[in-house]
């Protein structure tokens, strides 16, 4: 009984800072094995998780591109979903900001949220790419089985 798997998840995804680390490299309540190497190791077959603090704007629009990826190509292994959505987080211009907006019904100018979406990214040029520093989307990995 100790051995049976506890979850039984075909995917995890973690978006909190620092979710895929394990070892020496976590710290506090993750130490030893950190939090999405514990998903895998009580049976989660893929986790995907960060590998460092992540803004959590870039980690809704990884998210939403990677769910969106994963609908479109069913039979993707999820290694390459998880790339191809740190492509499009990096890649992302303010129409594409605009169309994550409107999924999420984040567009309540009186939401906090809102301000700080609206400071970050309409302070950017319409042509800019506000995620293209590496920090806001190559953190993201996957651990465990690539497969679907």
């Amino acid at each position: 009984m100790i051995t049976a798997p506890l979850i039984k998840a075909d995917l995890v995804m973690l978006s909190a800072c620092k979710s895929n680390l394990s070892g020496q490299d976590t710290e506090g309540l993750l130490t030893p094995i950190g939090i999405g190497p514990s998903f895998a190791a009580d049976g989660a077959k893929t986790v995907v998780g960060t590998l460092w603090a992540c803004n959590g704007f870039a980690a809704l629009c990884f998210s939403y591109y990677f769910y969106q990826i994963a609908q479109t190509h069913p039979k993707m292994p999820w290694h390459q979903v998880a790339a191809k959505a740190r492509i499009a987080v990096r890649e992302m211009r303010r129409a594409e900001f605009d169309t994550v907006i409107e999924a999420f019904q984040l567009e309540d100018e009186t939401d906090k949220c809102w301000e700080h979406l609206a400071e970050m990214f309409y302070a950017e040029s319409y042509f800019n790419q506000p995620f293209q520093r590496f920090d806001y989307w190559a953190g993201f990995t996957v651990l465990g089985e690539g497969r679907r």
